[in-house]
Protein backbone atom coordinates (compact mmCIF):
# COMPACT_ATOMS: atom_id res chain seq x y z
CA UNK A 1 0.00 0.00 0.00
CA UNK A 2 1.29 3.52 -1.17
CA UNK A 3 2.44 5.25 2.27
CA UNK A 4 0.85 9.60 1.68
CA UNK A 5 3.55 11.68 0.78
CA UNK A 6 4.01 15.73 1.01
CA UNK A 7 2.95 15.67 -2.43
CA UNK A 8 -0.44 13.50 -1.98
CA UNK A 9 -3.88 15.34 -1.78
CA UNK A 10 -5.18 16.52 1.54
CA UNK A 11 -8.20 18.90 2.05
CA UNK A 12 -5.50 21.67 2.27
CA UNK A 13 -2.88 20.94 -0.39
CA UNK A 14 -5.81 19.58 -3.13
CA UNK A 15 -4.24 17.30 -6.24
CA UNK A 16 -4.82 20.53 -8.10
CA UNK A 17 -2.03 23.12 -6.14
CA UNK A 18 -5.13 25.17 -5.17
CA UNK A 19 -6.81 25.79 -1.93
CA UNK A 20 -10.89 24.88 -1.69
CA UNK A 21 -12.82 27.97 -3.69
CA UNK A 22 -15.31 27.68 -0.18
CA UNK A 23 -11.89 28.84 1.99
CA UNK A 24 -11.13 31.20 -1.29
CA UNK A 25 -14.61 33.21 -1.19
CA UNK A 26 -15.02 32.74 2.90
CA UNK A 27 -13.18 35.66 3.59
CA UNK A 28 -14.82 37.88 0.95
CA UNK A 29 -18.43 36.63 2.19
CA UNK A 30 -17.85 37.48 5.97
CA UNK A 31 -16.41 40.89 4.24
CA UNK A 32 -19.47 41.81 2.93
CA UNK A 33 -22.05 40.23 5.93
CA UNK A 34 -19.71 43.09 7.91
CA UNK A 35 -19.98 45.69 5.95
CA UNK A 36 -23.97 45.02 5.29
CA UNK A 37 -24.57 44.50 9.26
CA UNK A 38 -22.53 48.10 9.68
CA UNK A 39 -25.00 49.74 6.54
CA UNK A 40 -28.25 48.49 8.83
CA UNK A 41 -26.59 50.10 11.89
CA UNK A 42 -26.11 52.97 10.66
CA UNK A 43 -29.80 53.34 9.11
CA UNK A 44 -31.27 52.33 12.21
CA UNK A 45 -28.67 54.65 13.84
CA UNK A 46 -29.91 57.48 12.03
CA UNK A 47 -33.51 56.50 11.41
CA UNK A 48 -33.41 57.61 7.48
CA UNK A 49 -36.32 55.04 6.86
CA UNK A 50 -38.33 55.94 10.19
CA UNK A 51 -37.05 59.70 11.06
CA UNK A 52 -35.33 60.99 13.29
CA UNK A 53 -35.20 59.18 16.62
CA UNK A 54 -37.58 60.43 19.76
CA UNK A 55 -34.59 62.65 21.54
CA UNK A 56 -33.82 64.27 18.29
CA UNK A 57 -37.82 65.02 17.54
CA UNK A 58 -38.28 65.99 21.06
CA UNK A 59 -35.73 68.60 20.50
CA UNK A 60 -36.74 69.56 17.18
CA UNK A 61 -40.33 70.48 18.77
CA UNK A 62 -38.88 72.19 22.14
CA UNK A 63 -36.73 74.39 20.19
CA UNK A 64 -39.72 75.34 17.34
CA UNK A 65 -41.84 76.20 20.06
CA UNK A 66 -39.04 77.98 22.59
CA UNK A 67 -39.08 80.16 19.17
CA UNK A 68 -42.82 80.79 18.60
CA UNK A 69 -43.14 81.25 22.14
CA UNK A 70 -40.85 84.33 21.86
CA UNK A 71 -41.96 86.07 18.66
CA UNK A 72 -45.30 85.31 20.45
CA UNK A 73 -44.55 87.19 23.70
CA UNK A 74 -42.44 89.81 21.73
CA UNK A 75 -45.33 90.86 19.55
CA UNK A 76 -47.30 91.85 22.16
CA UNK A 77 -47.29 95.57 23.69
CA UNK A 78 -45.83 95.86 27.00
CA UNK A 79 -49.35 96.51 28.25
CA UNK A 80 -50.57 93.44 27.04
CA UNK A 81 -48.83 91.30 28.74
CA UNK A 82 -51.56 89.64 30.72
CA UNK A 83 -51.59 89.47 34.89
CA UNK A 84 -48.47 91.28 34.95
CA UNK A 85 -50.49 94.63 35.37
CA UNK A 86 -50.74 98.02 34.01
CA UNK A 87 -47.16 99.62 32.69
CA UNK A 88 -46.40 103.01 30.95
CA UNK A 89 -43.24 101.13 29.81
CA UNK A 90 -43.01 102.28 25.85
CA UNK A 91 -39.93 100.39 24.28
CA UNK A 92 -38.82 96.92 22.24
CA UNK A 93 -39.92 94.55 24.04
CA UNK A 94 -37.59 90.73 24.50
CA UNK A 95 -38.31 87.73 26.15
CA UNK A 96 -36.46 84.75 26.32
CA UNK A 97 -38.57 81.22 27.48
CA UNK A 98 -37.73 77.84 28.66
CA UNK A 99 -40.39 74.84 28.04
CA UNK A 100 -41.09 72.81 30.92
CA UNK A 101 -43.54 70.69 28.54
CA UNK A 102 -46.53 70.45 26.04
CA UNK A 103 -49.23 68.92 24.91
CA UNK A 104 -50.19 66.39 23.57
CA UNK A 105 -46.34 64.54 24.84
CA UNK A 106 -46.16 62.26 21.21
CA UNK A 107 -46.41 65.79 18.94
CA UNK A 108 -44.00 65.28 16.11
CA UNK A 109 -44.12 69.05 15.15
CA UNK A 110 -44.42 72.22 17.04
CA UNK A 111 -47.73 72.29 14.63
CA UNK A 112 -49.28 69.44 16.46
CA UNK A 113 -48.57 71.12 20.28
CA UNK A 114 -51.84 72.77 21.63
CA UNK A 115 -50.74 73.63 24.87
CA UNK A 116 -46.88 74.95 26.46
CA UNK A 117 -46.08 74.92 29.95
CA UNK A 118 -43.07 76.92 30.53
CA UNK A 119 -41.50 80.06 32.23
CA UNK A 120 -40.71 83.16 30.40
CA UNK A 121 -39.04 86.51 31.32
CA UNK A 122 -39.77 89.82 28.93
CA UNK A 123 -37.76 92.76 29.55
CA UNK A 124 -38.78 96.32 28.08
CA UNK A 125 -35.57 97.99 25.91
CA UNK A 126 -36.32 102.25 26.04
CA UNK A 127 -33.45 104.58 24.80
CA UNK A 128 -31.16 104.81 27.19
CA UNK A 129 -32.48 102.25 29.83
CA UNK A 130 -30.52 99.38 31.79
CA UNK A 131 -30.69 96.23 32.25
CA UNK A 132 -31.20 96.37 36.36
CA UNK A 133 -33.81 99.00 35.88
CA UNK A 134 -35.91 97.97 32.90
CA UNK A 135 -39.74 97.14 33.36
CA UNK A 136 -39.55 93.26 33.14
CA UNK A 137 -42.30 90.86 33.46
CA UNK A 138 -41.63 87.47 34.98
CA UNK A 139 -43.64 84.06 35.58
CA UNK A 140 -44.17 80.58 34.59
CA UNK A 141 -47.05 80.66 32.30
CA UNK A 142 -49.37 78.09 30.31
CA UNK A 143 -49.11 78.91 26.52
CA UNK A 144 -51.95 77.79 24.26
CA UNK A 145 -51.85 77.85 20.64
CA UNK A 146 -55.37 75.55 19.59
CA UNK A 147 -56.63 79.46 19.44
CA UNK A 148 -55.80 82.29 17.21
CA UNK A 149 -54.64 84.70 18.26
CA UNK A 150 -52.86 82.06 20.70
CA UNK A 151 -53.82 82.84 24.55
CA UNK A 152 -51.55 82.42 27.42
CA UNK A 153 -51.90 82.36 31.02
CA UNK A 154 -49.13 83.85 33.68
CA UNK A 155 -49.20 81.92 36.62
CA UNK A 156 -48.68 84.60 39.37
CA UNK A 157 -49.89 85.39 42.94
CA UNK A 158 -53.16 87.10 43.83
CA UNK A 159 -54.04 88.86 46.62
CA UNK A 160 -55.61 85.71 48.45
CA UNK A 161 -53.14 83.05 46.48
CA UNK A 162 -49.73 82.74 47.54
CA UNK A 163 -47.38 82.19 44.43
CA UNK A 164 -46.79 78.91 45.60
CA UNK A 165 -50.08 77.75 45.74
CA UNK A 166 -50.93 79.37 42.35
CA UNK A 167 -48.51 76.79 41.14
CA UNK A 168 -50.18 74.24 42.54
CA UNK A 169 -53.24 75.50 41.45
CA UNK A 170 -52.78 75.70 37.46
CA UNK A 171 -49.56 73.55 36.20
CA UNK A 172 -49.56 69.99 35.90
CA UNK A 173 -48.11 68.40 39.00
CA UNK A 174 -44.90 66.90 36.43
CA UNK A 175 -44.06 70.74 36.48
CA UNK A 176 -44.66 72.23 39.70
CA UNK A 177 -40.97 71.66 40.92
CA UNK A 178 -39.35 73.51 37.87
CA UNK A 179 -41.85 76.35 38.21
CA UNK A 180 -40.56 76.32 42.14
CA UNK A 181 -37.05 76.25 41.65
CA UNK A 182 -36.17 77.22 37.99
CA UNK A 183 -35.94 80.00 35.36
CA UNK A 184 -34.19 80.76 32.43
CA UNK A 185 -31.25 78.18 31.60
CA UNK A 186 -27.75 80.36 31.92
CA UNK A 187 -27.35 80.27 27.66
CA UNK A 188 -30.59 81.42 27.36
CA UNK A 189 -30.21 84.60 29.98
CA UNK A 190 -27.37 84.95 28.41
CA UNK A 191 -28.79 86.17 25.06
CA UNK A 192 -31.81 87.59 26.06
CA UNK A 193 -29.42 90.28 28.04
CA UNK A 194 -27.36 90.21 24.37
CA UNK A 195 -30.87 91.25 22.87
CA UNK A 196 -31.32 93.68 25.56
CA UNK A 197 -28.71 95.43 25.53
CA UNK A 198 -28.79 95.32 21.04
CA UNK A 199 -32.66 96.56 21.54
CA UNK A 200 -30.95 99.50 23.84
CA UNK A 201 -28.84 100.42 21.58
CA UNK A 202 -30.85 100.49 18.70
CA UNK A 203 -33.62 102.36 20.12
Amino acid sequence: MAQPTDESPTEETPATGQRPRWRTWLPRIFAVVVLLAAGAFALVRLEVIGGPSPEERAATVNDAITQRMTTTLEQMPATGHAGHGATDAKGTTVCGVRVYGYEPKDAKTADDVDTVYGFHMCAVAEPKGTWDFATKFVAPLIMKFDTTPPTMQMVEATETVSYRDRIFQVLPAEYQQQALTSALEPAAMAELRRRFDAAVASA
